[in-house]
């Protein structure tokens, strides 16, 4: 009796082995060389001087550009402060750290979610995430796809009690949830519409989420819109409709980027090779949905639960190749949904198992494949894990930190501008007093004012962003760019002669550091 109750407590807690193999992970990734201070991503600066003038008093969409929804500045308020009491090169790594964070509570609440089903199906989806290559994309800066995940898969995990919908009361907290999610980022609303579709037959429910949906999204959202509405609208949804890219991702590159055989440290080496994977994984994984949760569906051999995961990989998958430009770290937005429909699939595939057994003589035969298939699938699973662990080592070591340099050289306390926001912050140069300029986003202004011509584009220039900014180096006493000539202004023959008559090169140390004349 000792020898089953102490295998059941061993049971119990298996299905934290994937959590804790993901928190180690980012542990280790964090304890690299410039993880927690370095130049790692372009967004996380924007993210972070956002929420430091939004502190400062000033209002994004009014005082300031920002094309994202304002959740993700309200999540930053906390390391805004904390970049005031300590440094502002403490608060990115401590955004980092809870950006890890968020990424291995995503996986936590994502297994939880089927944790009923069986330890099988949990240890699966907690596996698939904890070594998903795009997690590496996700999690090392602060972006927002983790944060969006967290909030959406919480709304999930009110939504249902196990197998079926949960409560009127919980499902109104599952709402709210994932209306909070959709302050984050856009995305968020294919969710919300899924939620709804498979709550249709339930309307009291249905509309409790809809009512949560609504204060979800519109108490941290009403302050910002109510103080300059025709910018928020302009800046977050229609500059996000109509805006253009340089370039647009194929469909089998963002395939290679969802499925993770794209830029990972494991796999072929060529871009061909890697997207050709890809195609040959979406084809097995399309047919393992089409067996094992699709046609239950339709034979009405199933729970509300499967119906709502299946639509939910269809529909992010979808979205994925909706935007003109996709980015590795899109795939974390994707990938829970993916992983939880696999597990469910595994759970499936196993009730099948003691069928054959029966109908099969040769049942010693099943034991032997389902151990071979077992064993490969863990020692994949370490292959995928060490490579990586080797890819963001080398990404990571790459990046460099230039924010001491960039400290040594321009004084506390003085107006500067940069095209990266991040180059600043990390150095503790970015001042939000009134006399300074208020970019956060050089990338996102250029969307907001020509979203038309984005930078790269080689279009006409738009006259509103040279003007702003030769404002901004009016302003500024240093220039620090990541480049000399940088994308992300708009140089014409007017504003680099005002450049070069008013700046000089005054250091390379980390960045192009220029001087007042």
């Amino acid at each position: 009796m000792n020898i089953v109750a102490k295998q059941a407590r061993i049971t119990k807690f298996i299905w934290l082995l994937p959590v804790i193999a993901a928190a180690v992970i980012g542990a280790v990734q964090l304890s690299q060389p410039h993880a927690l201070f370095g130049v790692q991503q372009y967004d996380d600066g924007a993210y972070i001087g956002g929420a430091l003038q939004l502190l400062s008093g000033k209002m994004p969409y009014r005082n300031f550009v920002f094309v994202q929804p304002s959740g993700v500045l309200l999540i930053l308020v906390p390391v805004a402060v904390s970049g005031h009491l300590t440094s502002l090169r403490l608060a990115v790594a401590l955004s980092r750290c809870l950006t890890v964070l968020a990424t291995v509570v995503d996986i936590a609440i994502a297994s939880s979610i089927v944790r009923h089903r069986g330890v099988a199906t949990t240890v699966a989806v907690g596996t698939v995430l904890a070594i998903y290559p795009a997690t590496f994309s996700a999690d090392r800066a602060f972006l927002i796809e983790p944060w969006l995940d967290l909030f959406i898969l919480l709304g999930i995990k009110l939504l249902f009690t196990k197998d079926n919908f949960s409560s009127d009361k919980k499902v109104l907290f599952a709402g709210i949830l994932i209306g909070f999610a959709g302050t984050l980022k856009a995305m968020a609303i294919v969710m919300a519409v899924v939620c709804l579709v498979v709550l249709i037959r339930h309307r009291k429910k249905m509309l409790n989420f809809f009512i949560g949906l609504l204060l979800g999204f519109g108490i941290p959202t009403l302050p910002f819109f109510l103080l300059a509405p025709s910018s928020y609208i302009h800046d977050v949804i229609v500059v996000q409709l109509i805006r253009n890219a340089a370039t647009t991702t194929p469909i089998l590159a963002r395939l290679a980027f969802l499925l993770g055989t794209r830029q990972n440290g494991i796999g072929p080496v060529g871009i061909s090779s890697m997207e050709s994977l890809a195609r040959l994984i979406a084809i097995g994984v399309a047919a393992i949905l089409l067996i094992f949760m699709f046609l239950p569906i339709v034979f009405k051999k199933t729970h509300s639960l499967d119906v709502f995961i299946l639509l939910s990989v269809l529909a992010t998958g979808a979205a994925m190749m909706l935007p003109q430009i996709f980015y590795a770290h899109y795939g974390w937005y994707f990938i829970p949904f993916l992983a939880i429909s696999l597990g469910l699939s595994l759970e499936r595939s196993l009730k099948v198992i003691p069928y054959l057994k029966k109908r099969i003589r040769l049942s010693w035969s099943i034991d032997i494949t389902t151990t071979l298939v077992a064993v490969t699938i863990v020692i994949l699973a370490i292959r995928v894990a060490i490579g990586i662990s080797a890819y963001s080592d080398q990404i990571i070591s790459k990046a460099g930190d230039p924010g001491p340099d960039i400290a040594s050289v321009v004084p506390s306390n003085t107006c500067v501008v940069s095209d990266a926001a991040i180059l600043l912050i990390t150095a503790n140069r970015y001042d939000t007093s009134g006399n300074c300029p208020d970019l956060v986003d050089a990338t996102g202004t250029w969307l907001a004012l020509d979203p038309t011509h984005p930078e790269r584009s080689h279009g006409s220039l738009n006259k509103e962003l040279v003007t702003a900014w030769k404002d901004w180096f009016a302003q500024s006493s240093y220039v620090v760019l990541s480049k000399p000539h940088t994308f992300r202004i708009p140089w014409n023959n007017s504003l680099e002669k005002y450049f070069s008559n008013h700046f000089y090169l005054y250091k390379v140390k980390g960045a192009f550091i220029y001087k007042r004349r």
